[in-house]
């Protein structure tokens, strides 16, 4: 469908430090391409920055409210067979994200809309990813709050 699915935990917070662990929903050898990342800084559904990871083993980094991309690049340490897992990490203090996926740091990110909002984990994110009878799983998500 045209619709990201997310999980809002309903958090109000600017600096954070953030895991989750997704799990590769299929093989896009069979199936087709897939996508999932964290929304974060979310102060009214629509402005928020998106980080998404991507089945072609690529991240990006979308300020929704600009509708421009901050950062992307590839990265080997991507796993993208159905099954496998990537844990990110993401780091956000001011104007500044770290990025860390499967224990490798990506890079430093220009995030300087600071502001509080939610942090959501999202599926679905560039039409045509999100497959029907198909669904993205993630576990150990956590958020810390920093000062």
């Amino acid at each position: 469908d045209k619709y990201v699915e997310v999980f809002s935990p309903n958090l109000s917070v600017e600096n954070f430090i953030v895991s989750i662990t997704f799990v590769n929903p299929f093989d896009t050898s069979t199936t087709g391409n897939w996508d999932y990342g964290i929304f974060f800084r979310d102060a009214d559904g629509e402005a928020q920055y998106r980080l998404v990871i991507l089945s072609n083993q690529t991240w990006t980094l979308i300020d929704s409210k600009t509708k421009r991309y901050v950062d992307s690049n590839a990265s080997g340490s991507i796993t993208s067979k159905g099954g496998e897992e990537n844990t990110i990490w993401l780091i956000v203090s001011n104007e500044k994200a770290y990025l860390f996926i499967n224990s490798v740091y990506m890079k430093s990110l220009n995030v300087s809309r600071v502001l509080s909002g939610d942090i959501m984990p999202a599926t679905g994110v560039y039409y045509g990813n999100a497959k029907a009878q198909k669904k993205t799983n993630f576990h150990d998500f956590v958020v810390w709050s920093l000062p």
